[in-house]
């Protein structure tokens, strides 16, 4: 791929590519940003073929991260395909100095946020808004699904179910721009985490997770989890969609940039199961 080379195939056994059009599209963080297309498909049956693109250079020059290739016969799309040239790259922030910092709140600008007792960050506003309707807390659990029972994943793994409550905070260390935590859960696991204001209006959390024993179980879960104020409706992401995909079955998903509403991420199942992913 990397000379503009691409091999197509012909899966039928009776027919040649002639009357079809291939119409390549390329995007760059979600945007379009041209449209192609070959008219000269002449592919004979069951043969493949490998096609030179005279566009690709002009292409990697836009900064191109993805293309569509969509296989047209008479205005229907029979075959698509998607080819990742280079995923999109996470915006590097620079740290900001903050307009004030104690040991409980952190404030730049509009942004204001803040930690409660446990050292969970208990609220960020934004312009006066307030985002969180609760506090953010580490996740280690999720409920059983019914590929769990034969596992029997609910006894297996308990220890996790729980662990969130016994978290006890053993360090809160004030940096110029943050906090460094630490906390300690019954001898199991050491947490650190890092919160720190970078970039404009942006906030970073590092976690890193340490076990104290050996040999511990299954973790369903690791993150951090929250409950986002009921007025943010709509869903913004560069991902594979728009319908819900898993890294083992995604490759009908296409990456693209999606927005969608919230409802549209839950799926009313009547018993406990894996859903709304979205992955890259």
């Amino acid at each position: 791929m990397n000379k503009g080379e691409f091999e197509i195939f012909n899966e039928y056994f009776f027919k040649n590519l002639s009357d079809v059009e291939m119409v390549i599209t390329a995007f760059d963080q979600g945007k379009k940003v041209g449209v192609y297309r070959n008219t000269s498909l002449r592919i004979s049956p069951q043969q493949r073929k490998i096609w030179q693109w005279d566009q690709w250079e002009k292409v990697k020059r836009k900064g191109v991260q993805w293309l569509n290739f969509d296989v047209v016969s008479a205005g229907n799309v029979i075959a698509q395909e998607q080819v990742v040239v280079q995923f999109p790259m996470a915006f590097q922030a620079t740290q900001m100095k903050v307009d004030h910092l104690s040991e409980q709140e952190l404030s730049k600008d509009r942004l204001k946020l803040s930690l409660n007792e446990k050292g969970q960050i208990a609220s960020i506003t934004f312009d006066g808004k307030a985002l969180l309707a609760q506090p953010l807390t580490f996740n280690f659990w999720r409920r059983t699904i019914d590929n769990d029972y034969g596992y029997q994943l609910d006894q297996h793994s308990k220890i996790w179910k729980d662990l969130q409550n016994n978290l006890v905070l053993t360090q809160q260390i004030q940096l110029e721009n943050g906090w460094r935590l630490s906390w300690h859960a019954d001898g199991v696991c050491q947490i650190d985490q890092s919160i720190i204001l970078v970039g404009d209006q942006q906030i970073k959390i590092s976690t890193q997770f340490l076990p104290l024993q050996k040999d511990l179980p299954l973790m369903p879960r690791f993150g951090l989890k929250t409950a986002i104020n009921k007025d943010f409706s709509k869903v913004k992401y560069i991902g594979r969609g728009p319908y819900e995909n898993y890294i083992d079955r995604n490759s009908g998903a296409f990456l693209g940039h999606y927005e969608q509403s919230v409802a549209e991420f839950y799926v009313p199942y009547v018993r406990p199961q894996e859903y709304g992913h979205r992955t890259v």
